[in-house]
């Protein structure tokens, strides 16, 4: 490590040090590469304050948080992980650590290339074999002596621990130089090196040229990364609606040249047809069996991006796009950085100030989300989608994985509800709305959290009126597939109680149901169901007019479950399951509220009727008008015997913890103390006979 002499300006090569176990007192750096073999592990992106106020930002510090989290979202989406710091100034820190040596020259082109996109990034820690960086946990910097602050992690300790011990695999490195193509063919700052990015030499796509992908299949990156398409050819995928076109075949292409434009890959788009976000796209395909669309699908898409790419070629400096009468207006500076979707959700109300994760602190706390509670859910909606899909986990779920994954929506229902990822619903109320009794929500709940790698986690045990809170955690072996995915938006009609009465498995199967015609077996796949109970659960919704068989295969109809539920009587079941619950409630409540009542006294407990004989000239009165019996007369001797109020206890043979507690109970409560002595149980008697004695019922 190195030591600055004068506050943080410069860390000179004459006060290098060994490492050691003390931390630096003074603002120190670390070396980025191995100066004699010229290689390196770690990749670092230096956001700077100065170049946000350079490019004009209005906000430099939140420009650099959008910057900062974006890139970590682009090694995200190539299945890495990062780990991120701030400084006092508001400067960030990205580092990617890699599994093997990489030359400098490499890793110094892609910070090239990233910097390229994202202008905030510094590239003089990575321009040289001698390059160095302040680490989290490392003083920033001295002025008037006194130290400005620390680098502080905005990750929790542990996660950053496993993140460095557990480095990126080697195919993420290549994965991350498709994903910069385009700015790794346009820059090129060593070209006397020999490196991968030099056998591969691409042209951005606004000058036509693609470039293709692990299948072999063409696409044209963009300069700023994949972004969606055109909103007017967006809705058409998604809905299929063909209106303004000659044919179906001329609106397919219209979609696909956009998506193509957009900087989409062939296989993005088979994954969103697929899951039913573009399912109608696969309308548009018109009556074809499954073989013949695949193939119709792939020659179209070679199609579309042979011909925006010669589009491109003829208009460099256009925006192409399908729609020749309509081009996009160029990007403001601060706006260009959110083609990314996680950069966007960081520039705008997701970016969040405050004190942050500290590395020397002994009770840290851990740092605020760059996502707002809408995306956290979505986020962690897509972290339920992939462990639904995950061998080990579905095994452990056994037969009751439908009623999990039922509980699992309602728990993202209530999370939209509140409005945060921590929800405050009951069991009754998830009962509701995944259609099991309470005490099964109970149990899947104590089996959710208990996992090895937990969706739930129980933050607040519930005490009196208040329940369980539960936390939506995003488990860290799914968090980098489920920040590449896509966010599914959209209403959960799972949910409806409209479906309770019919089971799970025909709501996940009626989730699935899309205006698309589809097989049976594909069905069977997008809802992680068995062939037998998918059958069984289509035959149910043809019943209840939800949904119909084509020739192509089974869609969804257009009927509101809100009908259904009137129909098949779940309206009445729901309500009078609410009415009980609701009872069930005010019953407890009014238990709790007993429980903070004063304690009751002689003159607050009603007259009683006394005990007395039939015989006695006290009967039928009440007890406060029988007087007290009188004193014993006297005993064997004649003497008589003092009352229980006279008789005094031997205080001496009690502990003084008991006595203080009798006064306590006299004095409050109004308690008597009787003294009785209870007979000593006789001693069983024993057979008299030699032979062993065996105790028989």
């Amino acid at each position: 490590m190195r030591y600055s002499a004068d506050g943080g300006l410069s860390f000179p090569a004459r006060y290098e040090r060994p490492f050691s176990a003390r931390h630096p007192n003074r603002p120190a750096t670390v070396a980025v590469f191995d100066r004699r073999t010229g290689m390196g592990r770690l990749l670092v992106l230096d956001h700077d304050i100065s170049r946000a106020i350079a490019v004009g930002a209005a906000d430099p510090a939140a420009r650099v948080a959008a910057e900062a989290a974006a890139v970590a979202a682009v090694v995200e989406r190539c299945g890495g992980r990062v780990i991120t710091d701030v400084s006092p100034a508001g400067g960030r820190h990205v580092y990617a650590l890699f599994a093997r040596p990489i030359p400098w020259t490499e890793l110094y082109q892609v910070a090239c290339a990233l910097a390229a996109r994202f202008p905030t990034i510094d590239k003089a820690p990575m321009s040289s074999p001698a390059g160095q960086i302040r680490v989290p946990g490392s003083p920033h910097k001295v002025r008037d002596g006194r130290l400005t602050g620390w680098m502080r992690l905005t990750i929790p300790l542990d996660e950053a621990v496993v993140i460095a011990r557990q480095p990126n695999s080697m195919r993420v490195w290549e994965l991350l130089h498709d994903e910069l193509a385009v700015e790794l063919g346009v820059y090129s700052p060593t070209p006397d090196s020999r490196s991968r990015t030099e056998a591969v030499r691409v042209q951005p796509a606004a000058s036509g040229w693609a470039i293709e992908d692990d299948d072999g299949i063409p696409w044209l990156p963009r300069p700023r990364g994949r972004r969606a398409p055109r909103p007017d050819l967006g809705q058409r995928a998604r809905t299929g609606n063909w209106s303004g076109y000659d044919s179906r075949s001329e609106c397919r292409l219209a979609i696909l040249n956009s998506l193509a434009a957009a900087g989409w890959r062939y296989g993005e788009v088979v994954e969103e047809m697929e899951r039913g976000v573009f399912g109608g796209l696969t309308a548009l395909l018109e009556k074809r069996s499954a073989r013949d669309r695949e193939r119709a699908l792939r020659i179209d898409w070679e199609e579309a991006v042979t011909s925006v790419a010669a589009f491109a070629k003829g208009n460099p400096d256009r925006n192409f796009n399908t729609s020749p009468s309509t081009s996009s207006p160029p990007l403001p500076p601060d706006a260009e950085v959110q083609a990314e979707p996680e950069a966007a959700l960081a520039a705008g109300e997701g970016v969040q100030t405050g004190s942050l994760y500290a590395v020397d602190s002994k009770s840290p706390e851990i740092g605020p989300s760059l996502l707002n509670p809408w995306q956290e859910i979505l986020l962690w909606r897509n972290a339920v989608w992939i462990a639904e899909r995950d061998p080990v986990r579905r095994s452990a779920w056994g037969r009751a994985a439908p009623a999990i994954r039922m509980l699992l929506r309602a728990m993202a229902v209530a999370a939209r509800l509140d409005q945060a990822v921590t929800p405050a619903f009951g069991t009754r109320q998830l009962a509701r709305m995944s259609g099991y009794d309470h005490t099964t929500v109970a149990k899947h709940l104590k089996l959710l959290r208990q996992e090895a790698y937990p969706l739930i986690d129980r933050i607040v045990v519930g005490r009196g009126k208040q329940g369980d809170r539960y936390q939506l955690v995003v488990p860290a072996i799914y968090r980098a597939e489920a920040v590449a995915r896509r966010w599914r938006g959209g209403r959960i009609e799972t949910t409806h109680h409209a479906l309770n009465l019919e089971g799970a498995c025909v709501a996940l199967t009626h989730e699935v149901l899309s205006s698309a015609p589809t097989s049976v077996a594909e069905i069977a796949r997008l809802a992680v169901l068995s062939r037998t109970s998918t059958v069984e659960a289509l035959r149910i919704l043809a019943e209840l007019d939800l949904a119909e068989r084509t020739s192509d295969g089974w869609i969804r109809r257009e009927r509101s479950l809100k009908e259904v539920a009137i129909e098949t009587g779940a309206e009445d079941d729901y309500q009078a399951t609410l009415a009980e619950h609701r009872a069930e409630r005010n019953a407890w409540w009014a238990t709790i509220a007993a429980w903070n009542l004063p304690a009751a006294t002689d003159d607050d407990r009603p007259a009683r009727p006394a005990k007395t004989r039939p015989d006695s000239p006290w009967a039928g009165a009440d007890a406060d008008q029988v007087p007290w019996p009188t004193d014993p007369t006297d005993d064997i001797e004649g003497r008589a015997v003092p009352s229980d109020d006279d008789v005094d206890l031997p205080i001496d043979e009690v502990p003084s913890s008991e006595v203080e507690a009798i006064v306590l109970l006299e004095q409050m409560l109004g308690a008597r103390v009787i003294t009785r002595a209870w007979p000593k149980r006789p001693p069983r008697p024993r057979p008299t006979t030699g032979r062993p004695w065996v105790h028989r019922r």
